[in-house]
């Protein structure tokens, strides 16, 4: 009789049970993998254990709505390109969990690695300069036909002779949206604009001619601005 009385309480804590017992299932499970994101970014980028801790106390005050584990992997990707020290690390997550909002996950690597291959990050800061990449990005392909896959793809093959050359990455985006409106397969068109930039170089008294331009006057217009000549 007792029991039939008071099934409904009894179900109603054996419920309890279970819901508390699911509970901190969940959370033991959500905290060894939030541990086992942080063991993989103090692998990738050589931190400490504290430097990590601390690393994602900062992560809390981030004004996003990403997960504290997505942007943990983000800081993994920071290691994977060399950066090893905490502020770098949140610079790099910061810009690229913006970069992620306007332009998807696949390319905030690349638009990383260009900024640095560029020495943008020298000069401007590894934030500044992977948020100035990504601006440069999204106004080509807003402005234009281009797509922003493209031109992410076309800056990282041309980034080594674009460097040399002294070229920025807006010039050098410029010439990758003119090609992609043209329907220019990208690899074709990063190898023939870095064949062209090197041999303009190698031979810049036939390309004074063939520009109409005094061979002195084009040789200093190479080495002081490559994107005019």
């Amino acid at each position: 009789d007792k029991l039939n009385r008071y099934q409904t309480a009894l179900a109603g804590v054996a419920a309890s049970i279970a819901g508390i017992t699911m509970t901190i299932r969940n959370s033991v499970q959500d905290y060894a993998e939030m541990d086992e994101q942080m063991v993989d970014v103090q692998k990738y980028t050589g931190m400490a254990k504290d430097q990590v801790v601390a690393l994602n106390e900062e992560f809390k005050k981030m004004n996003t709505r990403t997960g504290r584990d997505q942007l943990n992997q983000l800081a993994g990707a920071a290691g994977r390109l060399g950066i090893g020290s905490q502020k770098g690390a949140k610079d790099f997550v910061d810009a690229a969990d913006k970069i992620n909002v306007a332009l998807g996950d696949d390319a905030v690597a690349q638009i990383g690695k260009m900024a640095m291959a560029f020495g943008e990050d020298d000069k401007h800061g590894l934030n500044k300069a992977m948020l100035m990449t990504g601006s440069c990005i999204n106004e080509l392909s807003q402005s234009s036909s281009a797509s922003g896959g493209y031109l992410v793809d076309f800056a990282a093959r041309m980034a080594g002779v674009a460097k040399q050359a002294g070229m920025t990455i807006p010039q050098i985006m410029s010439f990758g949206s003119v090609l992609d409106q043209n329907m220019q397969e990208v690899e074709v068109s990063a190898t023939s604009l870095n064949q062209l930039i090197t041999a303009m170089f190698k031979e810049p008294a036939k390309f004074a001619q063939l520009a109409g331009v005094d061979v002195k006057k084009f040789t200093t217009m190479l080495k002081t601005d490559a994107n005019q000549a």
